[in-house]
């Protein structure tokens, strides 16, 4: 006789020789048990490594007034749920590359008007602390809102400045954009930890017009270069 069988009989002849009584309180038990492990296991969630928790109150949407939940398993209780943020650093691209791009890339105007189209990327990162007032400010909308904030900072910043600066003072004007979104995301709790200027597109004319003026720059540092050599022969 196989070991399923001889259980099988063993748990017949149980029932068959325990009294109405013993049956009834095992039931009991067996039902309370499955009751307690239902109420623990819909009172228990689990939150990503890459994620943090905010415990929601099911009944009337507001947060708890509890810390923070970090990954891992944790306890919630009955009438309350978890609301996910990422804790890792997010990316935000305005470009025309399908494969990267969460928006598409910018257009403006220099400060002496001429039209402006600019590819680049912010990384930014939420503050754990600052989550139950950043839900009340958003709720689960913060990366459309940190991504409308951060279009109308950069558009604003880069048509401060002139063509000719995105050339020669590309850093400076990198360094400003960052500044500002950095004051910006602060305000919308979450901290700004790169800004990248991807590509810059100025009229075809212009770029010309400084591609030729490039050239001339250097061949005129190379004259002046040989012929300083050659006096001093």
């Amino acid at each position: 006789m196989s070991e399923s069988e001889n259980c099988a009989v063993f748990v017949g002849e149980y029932l068959a020789n325990t009294s109405d009584k013993t049956k009834c309180g095992s039931c009991c038990f067996c039902t309370l048990l499955i009751f307690i492990l239902t109420i623990i296991s819909v009172s228990i969630e689990g939150v990503e490594p890459t994620q943090w928790g905010l415990v929601m109150n099911n009944i009337n949407q507001s947060l708890k007034d509890v810390p923070v939940k970090d990954g891992g398993l944790n306890w919630v209780g009955l009438t309350n749920s978890i609301k996910r943020y990422p804790s890792t650093i997010q990316t935000i691209e305005f470009s025309n590359i399908k494969k990267f791009a969460t928006a598409g890339r910018l257009a403006t105007r220099t400060k002496e008007g001429l039209e402006l189209k600019i590819s680049c990327s912010v990384q930014y990162r939420l503050i754990k602390n600052d989550l139950p007032k950043l839900y009340r400010l958003f709720e689960m909308d913060f990366n459309q809102k940190l991504t409308r904030i951060a279009r109308n900072g950069i558009l604003m910043i880069a048509s401060e400045f002139t063509a000719p600066e995105f050339w020669k003072k590309r850093e400076v004007v990198g360094d400003s954009i960052l500044k500002f979104l950095q004051d910006e995301y602060k305000n919308a709790y979450a901290e700004v930890i790169a800004f990248n200027l991807l590509k810059i597109d100025l009229p075809t004319q212009y770029n010309n017009a400084i591609v030729a003026t490039e050239v001339m720059t250097q061949e005129q540092i190379k004259f002046a270069e040989t012929r300083r050599v050659m006096l001093t022969k």
